[in-house]
């Protein structure tokens, strides 16, 4: 891992150039990257590409509910993600929920242990945000396995700590792309 993380800081793996990928690569995968600005970017493109085919309902953000998060179409088996604790709605930050079912009050959600939660619809963004791309800083402590989208690599490879914990949340090597 540390001998992998030298070759991204000098350049050895991939160059400078910016990959812009397609949205079919980060469908296929979990994706990391430095600043609110991508994940908002790449959060949007997935969330378009997904309601081609699905019932969804928009749920529009306003800036005063929380500054990052983003308007939001929902639709069933879709992964979100926690950006608070709250003991009354049975939420843990930064874990991952599936929505199972919605209409226009509640958002039913599954938690990981597979115990169901209604949540009013009005608290969405205060309490979520779409988990198609996530940044660094948000990963810390996830584990994921398959495929790793890491996006905006050349302002992480100078920063060890960070690069580290972007590729860190890979099971295996061979399961990191950079963008």
């Amino acid at each position: 891992m540390f001998r992998y993380l030298d070759y991204i800081r000098n350049g050895t793996i991939m160059d400078e150039g910016t990959t812009i990928g397609c949205v079919e690569e980060f469908v296929s995968g979990r994706n990391i990257c430095y600043t609110n600005k991508k994940r908002k970017e790449i959060n949007e493109m997935v969330n378009q590409h997904h309601i081609q085919e699905k019932e969804h309902m928009f749920i529009e953000y306003f800036d005063a509910e929380n500054p990052y998060n983003q308007d939001t179409y929902i639709y069933n088996d879709m992964e979100i993600m926690s950006i608070k604790t709250d003991k009354e709605l049975q939420l843990t930050k930064n874990e991952t929920y599936k929505i199972i079912r919605f209409d226009e009050e509640h958002i039913t959600i599954l938690n990981n242990d597979e115990d169901e939660c209604c949540i009013p619809i009005h608290l969405f963004h205060k309490n979520f945000m779409m988990c198609y791309c996530i940044t660094t800083h948000r990963s810390q402590g996830l584990t994921i396995r398959g495929r790793v989208n890491i996006h905006e690599y050349k302002y992480m490879k100078y920063n060890y700590k960070m690069c580290y914990t972007a590729i860190s949340r890979a099971t295996c090597l061979g399961n990191l792309k950079f963008y």
